[in-house]
């Protein structure tokens, strides 16, 4: 009876929000999206064994398939930190009920379960299991293990982004870990695939194994609910959003007069924020990108694709970040013309928090230099390209009909704020570098045209004063247009 009711204030609270009225045909289309990925997962499933026969001719299906479970559980999680939600502002209005809060907490716990993440796998190993080992007791255990670890790893990632998501390190140590793996895996000093296939195995050749997944889903789930239970009051939820609010005041960068004061408070806002915090640790999948394409000796050989790539591992928070330049401030941009603040101020606040960023995904990515001598120079010619060219760029085209959006909605699946500017941008930032490079490669001199694409990013952070000039005009003889567009939403 209970969960029938709240199940019943859930759908109500999602059919009734103003967002989901507004954006009625673009859940029409995620919908229909959703459905066609269930198709394509289903017929994946169902050939699965004939893909691990072509790509692993000397090995059984069922061994290769699980010694890839290892790594798709790692993704998994990755992905899970950046793109699960997690259910909190929800139990309030309940608090004051006589309804026991140990029913809510469970509640809350269960629904979680039926999230995509848990679901789509299921279209793909459930066939795979009833092609490959029938209805044989074997199938049903190493079935009722996989579905424990995929809930196990929804329950790990509520608890980790419950007490860790203030710490941005985090998801640097989950991608680290993962990506030494790999580089372990890749250069064949430790054989993750082995241990996968052995834990996996386990599973169809020992069946009482299961109790073991069982058991580390049980531990988290109760882990979740222990943790629920002690920060249920919402005494405490205040205090903790008091807490938040006593962030650090960045004493180094108030030196910098009100530019220094703008970088302050933008940097506060992505703090302080869930969306513009989740865009920016998302950003660091892309750091990452390097290890596709570096890996592979057909890719290494294109010079377009490594140029591309450069642009995008140094680039990776300024083109997730700055693609809603102006949208961030869309509640209070009428704040932000009122007041005094120098227009040149504000856009080179917002240029130097782009070349900063850019130099630290820089920094961060100098260990891909061991990986050819052609790779160090483009990702440093492509850094100086981000810093010079497209930081300028991105804050131009984002100027076109930006869209208000909120700041504390997450990121995922959210197409608040997405306009014709965000769709177009990539065109620019990527192409305008490799087209610099063309006319050399034609000439046969590639080196010197990975340079000259340096030179001009280079170029454009001496001239930066012009470019801000330029912005800065076309900027102030829309700003009270662009503030209406935001009051409208």
């Amino acid at each position: 009876m209970l969960t029938r009711w709240l199940l019943t204030h859930q759908f109500k609270e999602a059919i009734r929000s103003s967002v989901f009225q507004k954006n009625l045909i673009i859940n029409i289309m995620v919908g229909l999206f959703a459905f066609y990925l269930i198709v394509n997962l289903l017929v994946a499933g169902f050939l699965i064994d004939r893909i691990m026969e072509q790509v692993f001719p000397e090995t059984d299906p069922v061994t290769a398939f699980n010694g890839l479970l290892l790594y798709y559980f790692g993704l998994d999680l990755f992905s899970r930190f950046f793109l699960q939600k997690i259910p909190v502002l929800s139990i309030q209005p309940y608090l004051h009920l006589p309804v026991k809060r140990t029913s809510i907490i469970h509640f809350l716990l269960l629904k979680s379960v039926f999230k995509l993440f848990n679901i789509l796998p299921l279209f793909i190993f459930v066939p795979f299991s009833y092609k490959v080992m029938g209805g044989t007791v074997e199938a049903a255990t190493w079935l009722a293990g996989i579905l424990c670890i995929i809930l196990a790893n929804n329950y790990l990632i509520t608890y980790v982004k419950r007490h860790l998501s203030d710490h941005p390190l985090t998801a640097g140590v989950f991608a680290i870990l993962f990506a030494l793996f790999l580089s372990l895996d890749m250069s064949d000093i430790f054989g993750l695939s082995e241990v996968s296939s052995y834990l996996f195995g386990m599973l169809i050749d020992h069946p009482a194994t299961v109790l073991v997944s069982f058991a580390i889903l049980v531990t988290l789930y109760q882990l979740n609910f222990v943790i629920l239970k002690m920060n249920l009051q919402l005494d405490i939820m205040q205090a903790e959003m008091r807490s938040k609010s006593t962030l650090l005041n960045f004493a180094l960068l108030s030196r910098f007069g009100q530019i220094g004061e703008l970088i302050m408070l933008e940097m506060k806002l992505i703090l302080r924020h869930k969306r513009p915090k989740s865009v920016a640790l998302f950003s660091v999948l892309f750091l990452f990108y390097g290890l596709i394409f570096y890996q592979s000796p057909n890719l290494q050989d294109s010079t377009f694709i490594l140029i591309f790539v450069g642009i995008v591992v140094t680039g990776a928070f300024m083109i997730s970040y700055g693609q809603f330049s102006y949208s961030w401030e869309s509640s209070f941009f009428d704040g932000i013309l009122s007041n005094r603040i120098s227009l040149e101020n504000y856009i080179k606040a917002k240029i130097w928090i782009y070349i900063i960023t850019v130099s630290i995904c820089y920094i961060v990515t100098l260990p891909y230099a061991f990986m050819g001598t052609e790779i160090a120079l483009i990702n440093t010619c492509a850094f100086l390209f981000n810093a010079g060219i497209n930081s300028f760029m991105i804050l131009l085209i984002t100027s076109f009909k930006p869209k208000r959006l909120e700041l504390n909605k997450g990121s995922a699946f959210n197409f608040q704020g997405v306009g014709i500017a965000q769709y177009i941008l990539s065109i620019p930032i990527f192409l305008l570098p490799i087209c610099l490079y063309v006319p050399f490669a034609i000439a046969g001199m590639s080196q010197a045209g990975i340079i000259f694409i340096g030179l001009v990013g280079f170029m454009g952070l001496i001239m930066q004063d012009v470019l801000v000039k330029l912005l800065v005009s076309r900027i102030k003889g829309k700003k009270y247009a662009l503030a209406a567009g935001f009051r409208q939403g």
